[in-house]
């Protein structure tokens, strides 16, 4: 048992009578005990070791109490993968990576209980990069007792039935299990198995009868990021009609994995109609698509609607509709239902402005979700064979864009109804554009672009903006608080201090712009109009510039901070540059990009609160791909130290 244990010791090193450093103070304190001379005593200044200290009050009690301490400059981190865990090995006084460390996980086999016996489980050396990288093959019985990592004389050693808290989602969260307790499952490899997709579809979901349905598909494998076909294997191409009709035909897949197939069958029912994909080999369906075949009567006469297209949202607008028989003349006096719907739109960036970022008009909205009425009008035509219907989207509740579903329906003298329909789109008077480069690094130079189109999307000649530049400042003061919890808690402010304020008008393309700024940071530039509602339209983009002076950045919450990429989507080819926001001047940024195919780690270095980490777009990587950042920050001469040294 323990207290024999510590008799087996013998002697102390160091035994003495110690003064508390705040003894004179009341209530509940908090304090550290300074061990460092008696630690130099017994085995030098900065050496390593493990110690077992045992304290006592004087003259109230007897007892002893006993606290393990290691000394120590090795720290452990792990990534744990799908099927693999890589050992991370850093020095607590720089946070950099440790080359040559011996990691060792030792554990417990059940059988051998009784004998209390650990062997190693696991062991490896750290690489240059300070990793060890253990791929799990096969499933561990014993039960794991501890991990141990060692360098140079530096012994540190962990109990993995007490872990540390594990990051994941984006969130810290305490270990209700046993650290790398995973391991003793069977290994899987999901990431490694291939996916099957497939994909039909018809031209049209409506044909009459007699016309013939053309049906196209697609079939692949996703697997490891990469689009394959599987080759020759039997697929067929199943259609269920009305009736419990049937029609079966084999599927060729040309090289790239699709099909054709023409459906032209004879006396076909009307109704409704499944193409289904079906693997005969798995008997799986695989992918399907309804269509419909529906007998209808040509009518006697067409009915149009005539109007814009696209209309700006302060002010109203007209659509005629006329009906004329295709043998000749106008449909006059026969009855006109309106019929308007609306729904959410938004403003359609042409495509030689697509790398501008452009004002939206969500902000003319109280932030519920898109509501809108209904109208319903009934009429009848004039001796033209028209009518009109006026609508005015500057009366809406809110200057959201959107489509105006318009239908006009006709009756005939036979009863028989003809209808029309048009989309109009109601967009801002006119949009701000602002295209910004939102990464600089060799360059203390801003240049933006400014635009401003109309509700067509056509540059806006004319128009009067403001324009504003502002430096991004975070302002962090301590937060009144119970001092007796020991803890500072702080308040951070987003503060923008204006730098250039001017009154710009637009021109028919866009205008080029130039500002000096002096230090490194994050920068604002906004601009701003208001239309003739006197709503007011504004668009803002940060950057970063990049230099060598010093950054700071919010005060991270939760051990967590925040990392930004340059754009919000990318093409393979590109390069994507990942800012990290280090609340620490300097420090150690261990990268780790999720592949398709496989992790990839990095280290990069963190100066002046910033760093800038660049990450090759593949065309694997489709449509997204995770990246994770560990940050280490070596210890600080002359700070105290708290449990933040590590994000």
């Amino acid at each position: 048992n323990m207290p024999k244990q510590i008799q087996l010791l013998g002697s102390p090193l160091v035994s003495r009578l110690v003064s508390l450093p705040m003894k004179d103070r009341m209530g509940n304190l908090r304090f550290g005990l300074d061990l460092k001379a008696l630690l130099t005593k017994i085995s030098g200044e900065n050496q390593p070791g493990t110690y077992l200290l045992g304290y006592r009050k004087i003259g109230s009690s007897t007892q002893r109490d006993y606290a393990r301490i290691q000394v120590t400059d090795l720290s452990l981190s792990t990534v744990e993968e799908e099927s693999a865990v890589n050992f991370v090995v850093t020095s607590l006084s720089t946070g950099a990576p440790v080359v040559g460390a011996k990691v060792i996980v030792e554990g417990q086999y059940h059988w051998k209980n009784s004998e209390k016996i650990w062997q190693p489980i696991i062991s490896g050396v750290t690489d240059s990069t300070g990793q060890f990288r253990y791929v799990h093959e096969t499933k561990i019985e014993a039960y794991l007792r501890r991990i141990v990592v060692s360098h140079e004389g530096d012994v540190l050693t962990l109990n993995p039935a007490k872990p540390p808290p594990h990051f994941l989602d984006n969130h810290w969260y305490s270990s209700r299990r046993g650290w790398l307790a995973w391991l003793a499952r069977d290994p899987h490899h999901i990431k490694d198995q291939p996916v099957r997709k497939a994909h039909i579809f018809t031209e049209r979901p409506v044909y009459r009868p007699e016309e013939l349905v053309h049906i196209k598909g697609y079939l692949r494998l996703r697997q490891m990021g990469s689009l394959i076909y599987e080759g020759d294997r039997r697929r067929s191409l199943v259609i269920d009609g009305p009736g419990d009709k049937k029609w079966t035909y084999p599927l060729t897949f040309t090289e790239i994995g699709s099909f054709y197939h023409k459906f032209d069958e004879k006396d076909l029912p009307t109704g409704r109609y499944q193409a289904i994909i079906f693997d005969d080999v798995d008997q799986e369906r695989l992918a399907s698509v309804d269509f419909e075949k529906e007998s209808y009567r040509i009518p006697r006469f067409e009915v149009q609607l005539f109007g814009a297209d696209t209309v700006p949202m302060d002010r109203g607008f007209t659509l005629t509709m006329t009906a004329d028989y295709y043998a000749g003349g106008r449909v006059v006096g026969q009855e006109v239902t309106w019929q308007v719907t609306q729904q959410p739109d938004r403003f359609v960036v042409p495509t030689e402005y697509s790398e501008f970022l452009f004002s939206t008009d969500q902000r003319f909205s109280d932030g519920t979700p898109f509501r809108a009425t209904g109208i319903t009008k009934k009429e009848v035509t004039d001796e033209n064979g028209s009518a009109t219907l006026e609508l005015n989207p500057a009366l809406e509740s809110d200057g959201r864009s959107r489509v105006y579903v318009v239908e006009a329906t006709v009756r005939g003298a036979d009863e028989q109804t003809v209808t029309a329909a048009k989309l109009v789109s109601a967009a801002p008077a006119f949009v701000l554009g602002l295209k910004l480069e939102r990464f600089l690094k060799d360059t203390l130079i801003i240049n933006p672009e400014v635009l401003a189109l109309d509700h067509a999307g056509k540059p806006l000649e004319g128009l009067e903006f403001g324009l504003r530049l502002m430096h991004r400042q975070w302002h962090s003061y301590l937060k009144e608080s119970d001092f007796t919890t020991g803890k500072a808690e702080y308040v951070t402010d987003v503060v923008d201090v204006p730098l250039i304020q001017q009154t710009l008008v637009s021109t028919d393309e866009p205008m080029a712009l130039s500002f000096p700024v002096e230090a490194a940071g994050v920068y604002v530039v906004e601009i701003a109009a208001q239309d003739r509602l006197g709503r007011r339209q504004s668009v803002s983009a940060d950057l970063y510039v990049a230099g060598d002076t010093a950054v700071t950045w919010e005060k991270p919450k939760a051990n967590v901070f925040e990392t930004t990429p340059d754009k919000t989507a990318y093409d393979p080819g590109e390069v994507a540059n990942l800012l990290l926001k280090s609340p620490f001047q300097k420090a150690s940024a261990l990268i780790i990009v999720e592949g398709p195919k496989a992790n990839q780690y990095h280290w990069a270095d963190i100066e002046n609160g910033q760093g800038v980490f660049p990450i090759p777009i593949s065309g694997d990587m489709t449509p997204r791909v995770p990246v994770h950042v560990l940050l280490l920050r070596g210890r600080l001469e002359g700070v105290k130290m708290d449990d933040e040294s590590s994000i």
